[in-house]
């Protein structure tokens, strides 16, 4: 059957005794065996009151129906569980024969007592409380798991005895999260992620659905590279702004129309939860593209014509790192048979939740080791981009168009990056410090943004001309250009230069100590000062830089070719 991978023994082996921690709550240890191991799950029919997967999301803005369900055996002699593999917790909780059986939910339960080798830890108890106003406690017991080949001895379980209301269809979760448990008192049981740790070839795990089946598997210990295609975009982990050990990351963006938005929003990624909660502002954006889409307050998100199809969404991660959600996978349900809903859920408060409904459409690394996410895409299955603007939800009115330009002699490309919620910006309080290779060719891009010095929000700026081809209209902003084709040294020397046809002048700076680092406060000038008000450029070395050949030529935005030898990199002009 599909789930005999997956054993979980209760009991102490002679191979694996038990460690004790420092503060005397066991350590659960492992043999090394192969070190890698598969746990399949399938997606069944829920509702957000069915069970306590309601944990963390905003229920109420975050409509879902579904959930995954992993079969677990538990004890001696094995007891059959249906767990909710959760990356939103550390916690391992199910539900007990010691709960009242009015209580109980429809799903199997676990019984300490009927295994002979349970053993609870005294003065260890539990309780919490989840977003749905669930709550639970309870008694902590270790157990041993036999995964695949691997046996993991004294992993701790969180046993409920008392709860607030009955249960799902569930018998409880299996925390994924990387911090220790966070309902149980005193703290110091380890989690499962760690409890297992030894036993793996690499601390990681991955998360693979197939929608054909309806079921999926977390592998254990390795990424399998036949699980997606081309490069796997790694997120790093918000470690401060996870407090129990959550997967935490940011985005940085998303491509609307061939737009960079440049827009940061927090997320969590929850495989506890059924449906993803985005921002408001990416849900204007997206939506605009789609004709006829327009604002469901009921559903706290956008409804569509079920006649259209839904664009792909390209998320960015960071300053070059992007993946895609193919659109094929973005549909939801039918409301009426007229109208859909999509899985772009929107909360209404950061952080936002990349859950079970979006993560089906990628191939997920959880890379506990070096602290990242991963994000891989899967072959794509005859997505089409949306029609544009033609109907329906319009782009945001205050949003400001920033456009990346070619000029005469620039061999860049002609993208268009915004800003939500435009105004004037210093570029050191917009976190972009942008090499825009994801988003254009290879030969670099211009990026132009308003920055501190002008006066209003710009609306429109087609036709504004590249720095050095001629002067620029008052107020219209400054450009961050990137060349990702060339790598920088590591040499402190910055450029400020004229060139060919252009007004600017030539200076000089250094910072000591200098290396690859992002263009912030520290490394903008404003150089007005330094030369005619027709622009300068500041020769910068970004956070992608390299190590490059002994000589390369360098061509500057809309100018002829200046040679700086290997001090290479990016530039900001203004």
């Amino acid at each position: 059957m599909l789930y005999s991978s997956l054993v979980c023994l209760a009991g102490l082996t002679a191979t694996a005794a038990a460690r004790p921690s420092q503060d005397g709550a066991a350590v659960a240890t492992a043999p090394k065996s192969e070190g890698r191991f598969k746990l399949p799950f399938i997606k069944r029919a829920t509702t957000t009151t069915d069970s306590k997967i309601a944990s963390r999301a905003k229920t109420g803005d975050v409509p879902f129906n579904s959930i995954w369900s992993m079969p677990m055996q538990v004890g001696t002699p094995p007891q059959t569980l249906e767990l909710l593999p959760d990356t939103g917790s550390g916690d391992f909780t199910v539900e007990s024969d010691l709960l009242a059986a009015s209580l109980r939910g429809t799903g199997p339960i676990y019984s300490p007592g009927s295994s002979s080798t349970a053993r609870q830890l005294p003065g260890y108890t539990y309780s919490e409380c989840y977003g749905s106003g669930y709550c639970d406690s309870g008694i902590v017991y270790t157990d041993v798991c036999t995964l695949g080949d691997i046996t993991v001895t004294d992993v701790p379980i969180q046993v409920v005895n008392s709860a607030s209301a009955k249960g799902g269809g569930q018998t409880g979760n299996v925390g994924l999260s990387f911090g220790t448990p966070q309902a149980a008192n005193p703290r110091g049981p380890s989690g499962f992620l760690w409890s297992i740790r030894s036993a793996l070839d690499s601390g990681v795990f991955t998360v693979a659905y197939d929608d054909s089946t309806n079921s999926g598997e977390f592998e254990f210990g390795y990424v399998d590279p036949s699980k997606f295609t081309g490069a796997m975009a790694y997120a790093p982990l918000d470690v401060s702004s996870s407090s129990g050990g959550e997967w935490i990351t940011e985005f940085s963006g998303f491509i609307v129309n061939g737009t960079f938005i440049i827009y940061s929003w927090p997320v969590i990624l929850d495989t506890g939860t059924g449906g993803s909660g985005v921002p408001r502002t990416l849900a204007d954006y997206y939506f605009s593209q789609v004709p006829g889409s327009t604002w469901n307050s009921a559903w706290n998100q956008y409804q569509y014509p079920c006649s259209e199809s839904l664009p792909d969404l390209t998320i960015g991660i960071g300053a070059v790192t992007k993946f895609t959600l193919p659109g094929s996978g973005l549909a939801a349900f039918s409301l009426d048979g007229t109208n859909c809903l999509s899985k772009l859920g929107v909360s209404n408060s950061s952080p936002y939740f990349f859950a079970q409904n979006l993560m089906e459409e990628l191939f997920i690394v959880f890379d506990f080791d070096n602290a990242q996410i991963g994000f891989g895409e899967k072959p794509k299955s005859g997505s089409s981009p949306g029609t544009g603007i033609t109907s329906g939800a319009s782009a945001p009115s205050n949003a400001g168009s920033s456009y990346v330009c070619s000029g005469s002699g620039f061999k860049g490309t002609c993208q268009n990056i915004a800003w939500p919620n435009f105004a004037c910006k210093n570029l050191a309080g917009s976190n972009v410090n942008y090499n825009v290779e994801a988003f254009g060719p290879d030969e670099g891009s211009c990026t132009l943004y308003s920055d501190s010095i002008c006066e209003t929000p710009i609306s429109s700026l087609q036709g504004v001309k590249n720095p050095g081809n001629s002067n620029i209209n008052s107020n219209v902003g400054s450009f961050v250009c990137t060349n990702p084709a060339i790598s920088a040294s590591s040499s402190g020397t910055i450029y400020l230069c004229s060139a060919q046809n252009w007004g600017g002048t030539c200076n000089n700076y250094n910072w000591s100590s200098y290396g690859c680092q992002t263009l912030d406060e520290a490394h903008m000038k404003t150089v007005g000062s330094a030369g005619p008000n027709v622009g300068s450029c500041i020769f910068y070395v970004d956070a992608h830089c390299g190590y490059p050949a002994s000589s390369m030529p360098l061509q500057n935005p809309g100018t002829g070719t200046l040679s700086y030898g290997n001090r290479v990199g990016s530039f900001m002009c203004i």
